[in-house]
Formats: structure tokens, C-alpha cells, sequence
């Protein structure tokens, strides 16, 4: 297992997640609620989450 390569990945992962979940809490708040405010703090839980189990499914799935 190569620290750098999974760090690289769990990263990668997780700033596409925070990205996706920003727009999505956005786009939800301005057709919902009529003003666009983005939920940072669901966005960072949603990205740390996403990053670390897929990171893990990943590399489970590499390894055997």
C-alpha cells in the first residue's frame, strides 16, 4: 500500500465530492427556498465521508 498514492486518491475523491455537494446544496436552496446559500458544513462532512469509504472500497478492490 503506497501512503502517497491513497492520500492522492482519498484527496482527489473528496475535493470532487465537496464540489458536487456545494452546487447540489446551492441549486437546492435557490429552487427551494428562493435564496442561494450553500451549506459548507454538509458539503465538508459529505466530501470527508465520500473520500475516505471510496478511497477504502478502492484499494480493498485492488488488492485482491
Amino acid at each position: 500500500m503506497n501512503f502517497k498514492r491513497i492520500f492522492v486518491r482519498f484527496l482527489s475523491i473528496s475535493v470532487l465530492g465537496f464540489a458536487v455537494t456545494a452546487a447540489v446544496t446551492y441549486l437546492y436552496n435557490l429552487i427551494a427556498h428562493g435564496a442561494g446559500v450553500v451549506d459548507w458544513g454538509t458539503a465538508l462532512r459529505t466530501a470527508i465521508i465520500l473520500g475516505i469509504v471510496l478511497t477504502f472500497t478502492v484499494e480493498r478492490k485492488a488488492t485482491k
